[in-house]
């Protein structure tokens, strides 16, 4: 099954989204166990671009279509692991979403569920 999200980069912010791979390199470990326990076989990021000129952060995953918790049950935790920590603040800094207040974006697992689409048997889903 696919998920993946398209969210506009900040003005002046693409620098940064561009080097997200060397920043991950410290929390790789981590970011590897949740990819497993969440069932990611694949992941691809890519900068597009708006037909107004900004520049789109894409992302997609490949998920194993059974035997994992969705993703949208993973709680970000701003007081939890480093890599938490990290990732909120790159994805406020970069995209300028705080994850801790996007309420209408948490399902009641109290996991990000929105800006995800998933495609399966040929059809797409926004979840």
């Amino acid at each position: 099954m696919l998920f993946g999200g398209a969210i506009p980069i900040l003005p002046g912010k693409t620098e940064r989204a561009r080097r997200l791979a060397d920043e991950l390199d410290a929390h790789r470990a981590e970011y590897e166990a949740l990819n497993a326990r969440h069932g990611v076989i694949a992941n691809a990021i890519w900068i597009s671009h708006s037909r107004d000129g900004r520049d789109i952060y894409v992302n997609v995953y490949d998920v194993a279509p059974e035997g994992h918790p969705p993703m949208s049950e993973r709680v970000w935790d701003p007081n939890g692991s480093a890599y938490d920590r990290w990732w909120l603040e790159w994805v406020n800094d970069v995209l300028g979403i705080d994850i801790a207040e996007l309420d209408p974006l948490v399902d009641s697992s109290g996991g990000i569920a929105a800006f995800l689409m998933a495609a399966e048997d040929g059809q797409i889903l926004f979840i």
